[in-house]
Protein backbone atom coordinates (compact mmCIF):
# COMPACT_ATOMS: atom_id res chain seq x y z
CA UNK A 1 0.00 0.00 0.00
CA UNK A 2 3.00 2.25 0.61
CA UNK A 3 4.50 1.80 -2.55
CA UNK A 4 1.20 2.84 -4.60
CA UNK A 5 1.29 5.80 -2.52
CA UNK A 6 4.76 6.59 -2.92
CA UNK A 7 4.36 5.76 -7.12
CA UNK A 8 1.88 8.37 -7.44
CA UNK A 9 2.78 12.03 -8.16
CA UNK A 10 2.01 15.16 -5.99
CA UNK A 11 -1.17 16.46 -7.75
CA UNK A 12 -2.27 12.60 -7.41
CA UNK A 13 -1.60 12.75 -3.53
CA UNK A 14 -3.48 15.91 -3.42
CA UNK A 15 -6.42 14.39 -4.88
CA UNK A 16 -6.45 11.51 -3.03
CA UNK A 17 -6.27 13.68 0.46
CA UNK A 18 -9.22 15.61 -1.17
CA UNK A 19 -11.19 12.90 -1.59
CA UNK A 20 -10.43 11.57 1.47
CA UNK A 21 -10.97 14.83 3.43
CA UNK A 22 -14.50 15.24 1.55
CA UNK A 23 -15.56 11.72 2.77
CA UNK A 24 -15.86 10.24 -0.31
CA UNK A 25 -13.18 7.89 0.16
CA UNK A 26 -11.67 5.60 3.53
CA UNK A 27 -8.52 5.08 3.98
CA UNK A 28 -7.69 1.77 5.87
CA UNK A 29 -4.68 0.59 6.99
CA UNK A 30 -4.77 -2.18 4.23
CA UNK A 31 -6.00 -0.02 1.48
CA UNK A 32 -8.63 2.86 0.10
CA UNK A 33 -11.93 1.93 -0.58
CA UNK A 34 -14.75 4.11 -2.49
CA UNK A 35 -17.00 5.24 0.42
CA UNK A 36 -20.56 3.54 -0.61
CA UNK A 37 -23.26 6.01 -2.13
CA UNK A 38 -25.99 6.67 -0.07
CA UNK A 39 -28.78 4.68 -1.24
CA UNK A 40 -30.85 6.88 -3.35
CA UNK A 41 -34.92 6.15 -2.68
CA UNK A 42 -36.62 4.49 -5.62
CA UNK A 43 -39.44 5.99 -7.37
CA UNK A 44 -42.00 3.38 -5.59
CA UNK A 45 -40.22 3.94 -2.03
CA UNK A 46 -41.01 7.94 -2.57
CA UNK A 47 -44.69 6.76 -4.25
CA UNK A 48 -45.06 5.15 -1.12
CA UNK A 49 -43.67 7.06 1.34
CA UNK A 50 -46.23 10.21 0.09
CA UNK A 51 -48.91 7.75 0.45
CA UNK A 52 -48.27 6.53 4.06
CA UNK A 53 -47.75 10.98 4.65
CA UNK A 54 -51.30 11.18 3.31
CA UNK A 55 -53.15 8.32 4.84
CA UNK A 56 -51.71 9.44 7.80
CA UNK A 57 -52.90 12.95 7.58
CA UNK A 58 -56.30 11.48 5.75
CA UNK A 59 -56.96 9.20 8.73
CA UNK A 60 -56.40 12.68 11.00
CA UNK A 61 -58.71 14.92 9.17
CA UNK A 62 -61.76 12.16 9.38
CA UNK A 63 -60.92 11.98 13.15
CA UNK A 64 -60.75 15.70 13.50
CA UNK A 65 -64.09 15.88 11.39
CA UNK A 66 -65.48 13.47 13.19
CA UNK A 67 -64.89 15.05 16.73
CA UNK A 68 -66.06 18.45 15.07
CA UNK A 69 -69.23 16.77 14.13
CA UNK A 70 -69.72 14.78 17.05
CA UNK A 71 -69.18 18.33 19.03
CA UNK A 72 -71.66 20.00 16.84
CA UNK A 73 -74.54 17.50 17.46
CA UNK A 74 -74.04 17.44 20.92
CA UNK A 75 -74.37 21.43 20.85
CA UNK A 76 -77.48 21.17 18.50
CA UNK A 77 -79.07 19.04 20.61
CA UNK A 78 -78.09 20.81 23.55
CA UNK A 79 -79.61 24.34 22.16
CA UNK A 80 -82.82 22.34 20.63
CA UNK A 81 -83.73 20.71 23.94
CA UNK A 82 -83.09 24.61 25.35
CA UNK A 83 -85.58 25.83 22.63
CA UNK A 84 -87.75 23.40 23.80
CA UNK A 85 -87.96 23.97 26.85
CA UNK A 86 -88.43 28.00 26.10
CA UNK A 87 -91.28 27.10 24.23
CA UNK A 88 -93.13 24.92 27.27
CA UNK A 89 -91.93 28.21 29.57
CA UNK A 90 -93.56 30.70 27.20
CA UNK A 91 -96.97 28.18 26.77
CA UNK A 92 -97.10 28.07 30.29
CA UNK A 93 -97.04 31.92 30.67
CA UNK A 94 -99.62 32.03 28.06
CA UNK A 95 -101.31 29.55 29.49
CA UNK A 96 -101.43 31.98 32.52
CA UNK A 97 -101.89 35.32 31.10
CA UNK A 98 -105.08 33.44 29.48
CA UNK A 99 -106.42 32.65 33.31
CA UNK A 100 -105.46 36.26 34.37
CA UNK A 101 -107.57 37.59 31.50
CA UNK A 102 -110.51 35.42 32.78
CA UNK A 103 -109.84 35.96 36.17
CA UNK A 104 -109.86 40.03 35.82
CA UNK A 105 -113.27 39.73 33.62
CA UNK A 106 -114.79 38.24 36.81
CA UNK A 107 -113.27 41.25 38.95
CA UNK A 108 -114.97 43.96 36.57
CA UNK A 109 -118.29 42.20 35.98
CA UNK A 110 -118.30 41.99 40.13
CA UNK A 111 -117.20 45.56 40.71
CA UNK A 112 -120.42 46.77 38.30
CA UNK A 113 -122.54 44.16 39.87
CA UNK A 114 -121.80 44.83 43.80
CA UNK A 115 -121.70 48.94 42.72
CA UNK A 116 -125.24 48.84 41.88
CA UNK A 117 -126.42 46.68 43.80
CA UNK A 118 -125.43 48.85 47.22
CA UNK A 119 -128.25 50.65 47.99
CA UNK A 120 -128.36 54.32 49.64
CA UNK A 121 -129.98 55.14 52.91
CA UNK A 122 -129.98 58.60 54.41
CA UNK A 123 -132.40 58.92 57.24
CA UNK A 124 -132.24 57.09 60.73
CA UNK A 125 -134.02 53.28 60.82
CA UNK A 126 -134.25 53.59 56.67
CA UNK A 127 -133.34 49.87 55.33
CA UNK A 128 -133.01 49.30 51.64
CA UNK A 129 -131.99 46.66 49.16
CA UNK A 130 -130.32 46.46 46.09
CA UNK A 131 -129.67 44.35 42.76
CA UNK A 132 -127.14 44.34 40.72
CA UNK A 133 -125.64 42.75 37.39
CA UNK A 134 -122.60 43.25 35.84
CA UNK A 135 -120.59 41.41 32.86
CA UNK A 136 -116.94 41.56 31.29
CA UNK A 137 -115.51 39.63 28.36
CA UNK A 138 -116.77 36.31 29.43
CA UNK A 139 -117.94 36.43 32.90
CA UNK A 140 -120.83 37.87 34.41
CA UNK A 141 -122.38 38.67 37.91
CA UNK A 142 -125.18 39.18 39.97
CA UNK A 143 -124.74 40.72 43.47
CA UNK A 144 -127.77 41.88 45.86
CA UNK A 145 -127.03 44.07 49.00
CA UNK A 146 -128.70 45.84 51.82
CA UNK A 147 -127.95 48.97 53.92
CA UNK A 148 -129.68 50.36 57.14
CA UNK A 149 -129.75 53.58 58.37
CA UNK A 150 -129.15 53.38 62.54
CA UNK A 151 -129.03 57.24 63.43
CA UNK A 152 -127.91 59.96 61.84
CA UNK A 153 -124.27 59.22 61.90
CA UNK A 154 -124.06 55.51 61.45
CA UNK A 155 -125.00 52.91 59.29
CA UNK A 156 -123.75 49.66 57.81
CA UNK A 157 -124.34 47.39 54.39
CA UNK A 158 -123.82 44.38 53.01
CA UNK A 159 -123.39 42.56 49.56
CA UNK A 160 -123.70 39.29 48.21
CA UNK A 161 -121.99 38.33 44.85
CA UNK A 162 -122.18 35.62 42.55
CA UNK A 163 -119.51 35.65 39.93
CA UNK A 164 -120.11 33.09 36.77
CA UNK A 165 -117.84 30.17 34.93
CA UNK A 166 -115.03 31.49 32.54
CA UNK A 167 -113.44 30.69 29.80
CA UNK A 168 -111.07 28.80 32.08
CA UNK A 169 -112.14 29.83 35.62
CA UNK A 170 -114.51 28.29 37.86
CA UNK A 171 -117.66 30.23 39.25
CA UNK A 172 -117.12 31.85 43.04
CA UNK A 173 -119.29 33.50 45.48
CA UNK A 174 -117.83 36.27 47.36
CA UNK A 175 -119.18 38.56 50.16
CA UNK A 176 -118.54 42.32 52.07
CA UNK A 177 -119.79 43.94 54.61
CA UNK A 178 -119.36 47.80 56.14
CA UNK A 179 -119.47 50.22 58.96
CA UNK A 180 -120.30 54.17 57.78
CA UNK A 181 -120.08 57.18 59.94
CA UNK A 182 -121.21 60.34 58.22
CA UNK A 183 -120.04 63.79 59.75
CA UNK A 184 -121.95 66.66 60.17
Amino acid sequence: MAEIYNNLTEEQKKDLSDYANNAKIDVKKDGVEPRPEPETPSVDDAKDYVDTRISGAAGQIYKDGAQAYSDLDNRIASNTARIDTLEQDMKAMGNKMLDLEDRMDGVVATSHAITNARPMVQNEGEFALGFGMGAAGSKQALAFGGAYQFNQSWSASTTVNYETAGKRSTSQISAGAGVHYKFK
